[in-house]
């Protein structure tokens, strides 16, 4: 890596550590200096500084006060995270190791709403509103998580009901004539049983930019979801929760693509406006969840059981224009059913123990249906494409974290997981019906986990720690007859520091890891569609800093940075795509050994403060926070750059002094930085969908307890 960048970043992480000390921890729960910032890295609650993993941690406060509204806004706060939009799902990358690929194959982070993993990339797409924090897990979780990703982990944990009776109300209006309105009630239905209710909806009336060949508009969405949580506590060591939601989307960004300089269209046409758009086709995606899970928790003397059911249905359409132009070339139409199935079993010891356990068993049953893709056009024969993919894994797990001596504590953990891909597959064309072999892969693994730390007095803690962490393999619905892509493996080693300064107001944390990646699973698109498959190795090796002021005063500061360098190893077959001189491109083997590793940024980070200010009318108050990424490649071969981005969000507002009233503005990119939502080479063209310009509203809240 290259060292004026570690020197400077160790510059910034002292200077930001003199921040002033401020109201509240912008970067976990539990504000003031005495709060504890409780997290659930290890399946139990801990203080923060007691867990030897990388963990960024929001709360809903700090959240709410930077204009974070769902998962797609967790990069503003999280150093080496990157999240895209497209085709109505979405990619998410994790110091650099991710998945483009948006069908067939499970992320490589893995999301987690209440302790139940939810495999469904359109799923992840997660308005954050009844929650209570966030956790991102940096690095492989292959010991304690249902499912193994080798890139990390996203934890939301929503609101719990309590006995009290509480709600809020909001309205929001922002420019492109876009409305939201959320809404949440809470109490106690008897002495033993509360529930909770939640509602949000959003709708954009007038798109980013426009289908100039068609005359209306492009690049908008619109949102709806409702959450319930049902808790029942028979006894002081018993409780059940019943929680269940539904949402549903409908937004063309990510699928609207448009030719980047110097690459044409097919037609030979070069990009017009920035947030235009020349198909003629259909370009949208209409997705709806339900969702369902039932955790039961008995605390024993000696040890706790913790059971975690869950069911999650999907049906998601995608329609895109594959060409991206007036011409009939190519058209997909994709209609996509999910359902999944999980059931978890926990023991684990009690708070008061000295030696530290937990074991357990899972069970994952994902069946995903594409019924059909059909893809239709004069450069292809058309098609409707039938798959169905399977994924059954077992998994026995189990980590213990020993004490050795008075302020050492060694940990080491364990999973075994038998996984099962299945694929069904046939085609329907004019000529008649292509039955494709019944095929099947299997990925039987032990992942683990070694961590030791050392508190060097009661406010600082470092440790060390190898994990190993693996992704399951599978097949593309696109091209049933490539061969299964191999299970990905990632060994992780990491040293970390983490401390509180100035008699805790101020927290600091520091990490340095070395990534071995091995078969690294890739996208390639193809005409119609898209497949999967597995590059050799790569190293990526990264610096991470973050920084937060939490004592109680008016002002609040947080900091973070992240420094990566990824680069391909031996990867001398790598899918290339070479510009022809009238437009589009071919394909074509290359050698993409030394190339950055994609979707890795050499620098991001950002920088938060929040001003409230007292007042004989209530409380004025004031945010505003910076990101900054570097350049990074979309591609192995690094032609399809996302460019240098700053993005500045601002909030003012007013509450009234008891809290139950408050009006705020904000913008967010105020800066009307031209960015990437997704992007990709494909034989039409180096295609891109442009993300959120300005934007700007206002909101008014009701809130009563």
């Amino acid at each position: 890596m290259n060292s004026k960048l570690i020197s400077g970043a160790v510059l910034l992480s002292c200077g930001v550590a003199a921040v002033p000390a401020a109201a509240q921890d912008l970067g976990g729960a539990g504000g003031g200096n005495a709060g504890e910032i409780v997290v659930t890295a290890q399946r139990r609650e801990q203080s923060l500084l007691d867990v030897p993993i990388a963990v960024t941690a929001i709360d809903a406060s700090a959240a709410r006060a930077m204009g974070v509204t769902t998962t797609m806004d967790l990069p503003a706060l999280t150093p080496g995270l990157d999240l895209k939009f497209e085709n109505n799902s979405v990619s998410t990358f994790l110091r650099g190791v991710g998945s483009t690929n948006t069908n067939g194959v499970e992320s490589a982070v893995a999301l987690y709403i209440d302790g139940v993993y939810y495999p469904s990339l359109p799923a992840s797409a997660f308005s954050l509103r009844n929650v209570e924090r966030i956790e991102v897990l940096k690095g492989p979780q292959g010991t304690l998580f249902g499912r193994n990703a080798t890139g990390g982990v996203i934890q939301i944990v929503t609101r719990k009901p309590g006995q009290g009776f509480e709600g809020t109300v909001s309205a929001t209006y922002a420019n492109y004539d876009t409305v939201e309105a959320d809404a949440y009630i809470s109490g106690g239905l008897s002495a033993d049983l509360a529930a909770d209710l939640s509602f949000y909806i959003r709708r954009q009336g007038k798109g980013w930019g426009d289908y100039v060949v068609k005359g209306t508009d492009a690049l908008k969405s619109d949102d709806l979801a409702a959450r319930t949580k049902w808790v029942w506590t028979p006894g002081d060591v018993t409780e059940v929760i019943l929680a269940g939601g539904y949402g549903k989307m409908k937004s063309d960004v990510g699928s609207a693509n448009s030719p980047i300089p110097p690459s044409r269209t097919v037609d030979g046409q070069p990009r017009g406006g920035f947030y235009d758009n020349r198909s003629n086709g259909t370009n949208r995606g209409d997705v709806e969840m339900w969702n369902a899970s039932l955790n039961i928790s008995q605390e024993f003397e000696p040890f706790s059981l913790v059971s975690i059911s869950s069911y999650q249905k999907v049906k998601n359409r995608i329609q895109f224009d594959q060409d991206q132009t007036p011409l009939n070339l190519a058209q997909i139409d994709t209609h996509q059913r999910q359902r999944t199935m999980t059931q978890e079993l926990q023991a684990f010891s009690n708070s008061d123990s000295n030696i530290q356990w937990i074991a357990g068993l899972y069970f994952f049953d994902f069946i995903n249906n594409y019924n059909p893709i059909g893809v239709s056009g004069s450069a292809l024969v058309s098609t409707l494409r039938n798959a169905r993919l399977r994924t059954r894994s077992y998994a026995a797990f189990g980590q213990v974290t020993v004490p050795l001596g008075e302020n050492t504590n060694l940990t080491v953990g364990g999973r075994y997981s038998k996984d099962k891909i299945d694929i069904v597959a046939y085609n329907v064309t004019a000529a008649g019906t292509t039955n494709f072999p019944d095929r099947s892969a299997k990925a039987n693994k032990p992942t683990w986990r070694v961590a030791l730390d050392h508190k060097l007095n009661s406010d600082t803690m470092v440790y060390a720690s190898y994990n190993r962490g693996f992704r399951s393999g599978g097949f593309s619905p696109n091209a049933p007859t490539e061969p299964a892509v191999d299970p990905e493996i990632l060994d992780a080693y990491e040293v970390g520091m983490k401390t509180q300064l100035f008699d805790g107001a101020v927290r600091f944390e520091a990490s340095g890891f070395y990534y071995d990646f091995k078969n690294i699973q890739l996208l390639r698109t193809i005409v119609g569609g898209n497949s999967i498959y597995n590059a050799s190795n790569a190293k990526i090796k990264g610096l991470e800093m973050q920084v937060a002021s939490r004592a109680n005063r008016p002002f609040v500061a947080s900091a973070s940075l992240s420094l990566l360098d990824g680069e391909y190893g031996n990867f001398t077959d790598a899918t290339f795509y070479l510009l022809r001189p009238n437009g589009g491109a071919r394909t074509a083997s290359g050698d993409a050994t030394g190339n950055d590793t994609i979707r890795t940024p050499r620098v991001s980070g950002n920088v938060n403060a929040t001003l409230v200010q007292p007042t004989a009318i209530g409380d004025v108050s004031f945010n505003v926070s910076y990101s900054y990424t570097s350049k990074y490649y979309f591609d192995v071969q690094n032609i399809v750059r996302q460019p240098v981005v700053h993005l500045v969000n601002l909030t003012a507002g007013w509450a009234s002094e008891d809290g139950s009233y408050e009006i705020k503005g904000w913008g967010r990119n105020l800066l009307s930085q031209r960015y990437y939502a997704r992007a990709n080479p494909q034989t039409f063209g180096l295609m891109a969908s442009p993300a959120a310009p300005l934007t700007f509203g206002a909101t008014v809240l009701f809130h009563w307890k």
